[in-house]
This record gives C-alpha cells, sequence and structure tokens, in this order.
C-alpha cells in the first residue's frame, strides 16, 4: 500500500510539474501590456500617453526569444500653447530578446529589434521603419511571468519614442 501510494505522488507530481518546466525552456507566448509612452519632437513637442501593447512570439530556450508586437502609443497632446496638437503614433515591432534568469522565478532581459512606426497629427505625419530596444525584468510563477520594460525607438531622427511598460506573459 505505501509502495502504491508512493508511486501514485510520484507520477501526479510528474503530470503536473513537467509542462510547466517545459514551458518555461521554450514554446510559445503571448501577452498583453499597458503604460506610458512619450513622444519627444526636436520642434518643441513633448506629451505622454497611457499606451498598450499586444505581443507573441517563440522562446528558443531559456535564455533567447523572438518577438512580434502592436504598440498603440495613444495620442500625446503638447503641453504649450503653441503645442496643443495631438500625436498618434502606432506600431509594429520585430524584436530578439536575451534573458538572464537570477534565479528560478526573477530575470533581466534586452531586446533589439525595429519598429515600423506611424504618427499623424493635424493633417501631417510621417512613417518608417527604425531600431527599437529595451530592457526588462521579469518575474516568473509557473507558465505564466509579470514585465516590467522599457523601450525607446528614435523614429527616423525626430520624434523621439519612450514607453514604459507593465505586462503580463502566458506560455504555452
Amino acid at each position: 500500500m505505501r509502495k502504491t501510494t508512493t508511486i501514485a505522488i510520484l507520477v501526479t507530481l510528474t503530470v503536473f510539474t513537467t509542462p510547466a518546466v517545459a514551458a518555461e525552456e521554450h514554446g510559445w507566448h503571448a501577452g498583453v501590456g499597458i503604460g506610458s509612452t512619450r513622444v519627444d519632437f526636436n520642434r518643441g513637442f513633448e506629451g505622454d500617453d497611457v499606451s498598450y501593447s499586444v505581443f507573441g512570439g517563440y522562446r528558443f530556450n531559456r535564455y533567447f526569444a523572438a518577438e512580434l508586437a502592436y504598440l498603440d502609443g495613444g495620442k500625446a497632446h503638447g503641453p504649450r500653447v503653441q503645442t496643443r496638437a495631438t500625436v498618434h503614433t502606432t506600431g509594429a515591432i520585430a524584436s530578439g530578446i536575451a534573458e538572464l534568469p537570477l534565479g528560478d522565478r526573477f530575470s533581466v532581459f534586452g531586446r533589439l529589434g525595429a519598429i515600423a512606426w506611424e504618427w499623424e497629427s493635424v493633417g501631417v505625419g510621417d512613417d518608417g521603419i527604425d531600431p527599437h530596444y529595451g530592457i526588462g525584468s521579469g518575474f516568473s510563477l509557473g507558465q505564466a511571468q509579470l514585465r516590467l520594460e522599457v523601450n525607446y525607438a528614435d523614429l527616423g531622427g525626430d520624434p523621439l519614442l519612450l514607453q514604459l511598460m507593465l505586462g503580463g506573459v502566458w506560455r504555452f
């Protein structure tokens, strides 16, 4: 009886913990994030707004992943009377992520990629593709991860885009 109980416990632990461990090593992931995006033009416009991002990707191993994301940077409003314009920024992002685990649950990461961006304001706008990079940290609990990150892009030299984001990730 004791041997049967021990085997049953070991089988149960193996069945329920193996998917969580495997999910941390490699596989697909998806998530959402919310934060603040600041847009800064050299022409005197500076503003920020609530932004959101949806993303998905593939984790090759514990250290490297690739990710695609959509960013809606919100509608930044200029603080000065002469720059009361509203600037709406959006972008599609492709990036590689290098992650350094610091224990079982905590990690730090860096990202490097490209953003296909667009901004518009009062009948004018611009678009392009430029480098996108950032740093962040993550706290994992099984297949879920909570992320805090800062991302940056120089949108064609003017404007600059800075995003602070809190996100949630689910690993499949």
